[in-house]
């Protein structure tokens, strides 16, 4: 399958997927790399609507010690999403090892593909419609520096 020129390779348990890692400075954006797929991947077949965004330091290594400002920064982009080009990415959800590596997934939404059509697939257990969001903003913020006394 094609997407803008691009080539986008996929079987059924590897596809291509965009990774983007974000620094306190910028964000790196990689081009779609060979990963191993979920069933959320597999079940939409289209690779190319997926995101897996990477909260860094300036090292390309897991965030230590973030401090409000850097908290502020990771909610807005799990509240708002990430525009790429002329795409708009949407947080979708995270599994509990991307939750520990400071890593989750973004989707583009489209007419098609609805985000909440993913949410009601039951391929995502969700126990409350907020959750996510706030799961991702505290355990990113968890790792705040304590002020010393």
């Amino acid at each position: 399958e094609k997407e803008n020129g691009e080539e986008v390779e996929s079987t059924p348990n590897l596809a291509k997927i965009r990774r983007i890692y974000l620094t306190p400075s910028l964000p790196i954006y990689r081009p779609p790399e060979l990963d191993i797929t979920n069933r959320v991947v597999r079940h939409v077949n289209k690779p190319q609507y997926f995101l897996r965004v990477n909260f860094v330091n300036e090292s390309l290594e897991q965030q230590q010690n973030v401090g409000d400002n850097m908290c502020s920064y990771y909610k807005e982009i799990i509240n708002r999403g990430l525009r790429i080009e002329k795409w708009h990415f949407i947080f979708l959800a995270f599994s509990n090892s991307q939750l520990r590596g400071s890593a989750c997934w973004f989707f583009r939404e489209t007419q098609e593909w609805p985000i909440q059509q993913l949410y009601d697939l039951s391929l995502i257990h969700i126990s409350e419609p907020t959750r996510p969001l706030y799961i991702s903003y505290a355990v990113f913020c968890l790792k705040k520096k304590k002020k010393k006394k």
